[in-house]
């Protein structure tokens, strides 16, 4: 949404398309079924006993793994930020396979978002430019922000070093995996706003 959110001030809401779909963030229980069906689809048994907590003063004895996944899906819908593209990253990278052929599921590292706070006045506009675009070359940037081209190319780079961003041939974009980190970020920047 975020481009053409862009579009519509920069042509100040002149709108030339007759169709606009918004699609807004997927709900809990849709992201729940997308990992569901996808490991179905691999024939993969999962095993939540690694995150199963027993004996602890705060959790019951017999901890149930139904309620487990439903909890372990919650969280991953919730830092996904209802994109099932990020979703299905972080889910990935939460499983493990043993020797036995039994799929593990494990915490995941998240990206570490409080890296951006260290990020200067120009990256974190480049970063919003590339948010804003979904995918630009470094000359677009430099065109958008009329910054000096090392400065932006520098930026890139620092992101792209970073993981946050990735590239397909000049064209970058941010990661799935960062991509709920970005948003959060630029949020509290106020580069980027909410729909509410």
């Amino acid at each position: 949404s975020y481009p053409y959110r862009y579009y519509a001030w920069a042509s100040r809401d002149n709108v030339v398309f007759r169709t606009v779909v918004m699609l807004s963030a997927w709900p809990e229980e849709t992201i729940g079924t997308l990992l569901r069906t996808r490991t179905n689809l691999t024939g993969w048994r999962v095993s939540f006993d690694g995150l199963l907590l027993e004996g602890t003063e705060d959790f019951p004895a017999k901890a149930n793994p139904a309620d487990t996944a439903k909890d372990y899906n919650r969280l991953i819908w919730d830092l996904s930020l209802g994109s099932p593209r990020a979703a299905l990253q972080y889910w990935v990278r939460s499983l493990a396979i043993d020797a036995d052929g039994i799929t593990h599921v494990r915490f995941f590292k998240r990206p570490e978002g409080a890296l951006l706070d260290n990020l200067n006045e120009y990256d974190r506009f480049v970063l919003a430019c590339i948010v804003w675009h979904e995918q630009v070359s470094v000359s677009e940037i430099t065109s958008m922000l009329r910054f000096p081209s090392v400065t932006c190319r520098d930026a890139v780079l620092r992101l792209q070093e970073m993981g946050v961003l990735r590239s397909r041939g000049d064209y970058y974009r941010v990661t799935a995996q960062w991509w709920p980190e970005v948003v959060r970020y630029l949020k509290r920047k106020h580069l980027i706003h909410s729909k509410t």
